[in-house]
């Protein structure tokens, strides 16, 4: 019975991420989008977090780490952003990392679904994350 649960949350879930983002428009995409949302992702053996606060006036702060087992780097950046169809570009203005991340950098991610309280998209490199709305 709690396997036929799972796959039918799994369907659910899967239905709703491939039709959720061709359903809205970028104008409503750029509005959910607006305030703070919280990411959490375990990449290559170290752990990056962090918090992004999307502005009205077209502009993100990125602030967060990245934790390894024996270092932590914490970076703050700046960057535009814009929705085009369902997708997020962003450029980067300022960084306190360049290394990490340098200015004029760009990102270009497709939005696989959106709500008010997350957003899943796929980055450059293919790998999928989940944003969750920031609860303060």
């Amino acid at each position: 019975m709690m396997r036929r649960l799972f796959v039918l949350a799994v369907l659910f879930g899967f239905v709703g991420l491939s039709s959720a983002a061709e359903s809205l428009s970028a104008a409503q995409m750029e509005r959910l989008i607006l305030g703070a949302w919280s990411e959490k992702a375990e990449l290559e053996g170290f752990t990056v977090s962090g918090t992004s606060r999307y502005s009205p006036d077209h502009t993100v702060e990125h602030i967060g780490s990245v934790v390894g087992a024996d270092s932590k780097v914490n970076f703050r950046f700046r960057s535009t952003w814009r929705i085009e169809g369902n997708t997020l570009i962003t450029e980067v203005l300022e960084s306190d990392q360049p290394e990490m991340v340098a200015v004029g950098y760009v990102e270009r991610d497709t939005i696989l679904s959106m709500s008010e309280a997350q957003w899943t998209y796929r980055d450059s490199d293919g790998m999928e994350f989940t944003v969750v709305r920031f609860q303060q």
